[in-house]
């Protein structure tokens, strides 16, 4: 199936959970927790796995930076790319911007998996070989309408709202979206397994912070694009929590890497991807600004229903 293709059938399936009924939503309001916190007794792979499960149900921001490290080339580090993703269950309103700023040596896989993500590098490897880098892919849902704009500018800053248009690739535009629990996009996961064994490294008055470098306890946490026995020493990863609540604050994974390159040969990357969550509870998650179309009725009601029961 050809991308064009596969985005038409990705429309009509999200346009398809716009049929939940009023009802249900009303009923069913559990895929948000404003108050969710995360005991501070449990054993830190625990503490830290909950942390991660946590974030599904509270609005907030994860903000990913990768930066190469190493590419088998003579480069000094460089910025690769930054996926923000704004959750906002509350509102039922969700924003994903990713940007790649510069091609890598050799195009190596990406290191962030999800669907959007990986759209988004299909895009970003075609914008490198024609030399149009920087670019962002920006995916936009709520009850109103969903938004998919695959080739965009990225935005000046991490806070500045996306800016869609049509001039470098068509928008695709729809209906919004259900209004359960199940009718949310994709959610990249931030911690996959409670099994690691961490050490604590650092502690202040407000934040804990706890680190697994070990290759076996590595691989079990972060979601890779590769085999685990891909990943090489040196692989590391640094989780930072809030004392009080014990919500993921930040990620830090030094990530080396054995990856295919375009012309068949390995080479081993050295990634560092530092993932920040905040905006707890204060996230808008806002619609991206350019031509979109008039919100339909019903989904305008439903929005508006929404914020009544849940406030």
């Amino acid at each position: 199936m050809n991308r064009r293709r596969f985005l038409a059938a990705a429309g009509g399936g999200l346009a398809a959970g716009a049929a939940t009924t009023l009802g249900v939503r009303l009923n069913n309001v559990r895929y948000y927790d404003p108050n969710g916190t995360v005991a501070t007794d449990l054993p830190p792979g625990e503490r830290i796995f909950a942390a991660a499960r946590l974030l599904s149900v509270l609005d907030h921001r994860a903000v990913s930076r990768v930066t190469v490290l190493e590419d088998g080339t003579d480069s000094d580090p460089y910025r690769r790319s930054r996926y923000r993703y704004e959750w906002r269950p509350s509102r039922h309103r969700y924003l994903l911007v990713a940007s790649t700023f510069a091609p890598v040596s050799g195009n190596p896989p990406p290191t962030r998996g999800g669907i959007y993500a990986l759209l988004h590098h299909t895009e970003a490897t075609d914008a490198a070989a024609d030399e149009t880098l920087p670019v962002a892919t920006v995916a936009f849902a709520s009850a109103r309408r969903i938004i998919y704009d695959p080739l965009c500018d990225p935005p000046e800053t991490v806070d500045a709202r996306p800016q869609i248009d049509d001039e470098r690739r068509r928008v695709m535009r729809g209906p919004g979206l259900g209004q359960s629990s199940d009718d949310r996009p994709p959610r990249p996961e931030a911690v996959l397994s409670a099994a690691a064994t961490w050490t604590q490294t650092d502690e202040t008055e407000t934040t804990v912070t706890y680190e697994t470098d070990s290759h076996e306890d590595y691989v079990a946490v972060p979601p890779l694009v590769t085999t685990a026995t891909a990943v090489g020493d040196g692989s590391t990863i640094a989780a930072t929590l809030d004392r009080e609540t014990g919500r993921l604050l930040e990620l830090d994974d030094r990530r080396v890497v054995e990856q295919e390159t375009e012309d068949g040969r390995l080479r081993e990357y050295t990634y560092r991807i530092e993932t920040t969550f905040d905006q707890y509870g204060a996230v808008t998650a806002p619609e991206p600004d350019g031509p979109v179309p008039d919100a339909s009725l019903s989904g305008t009601l439903e929005e508006l229903l929404s914020d009544a029961t849940l406030y």
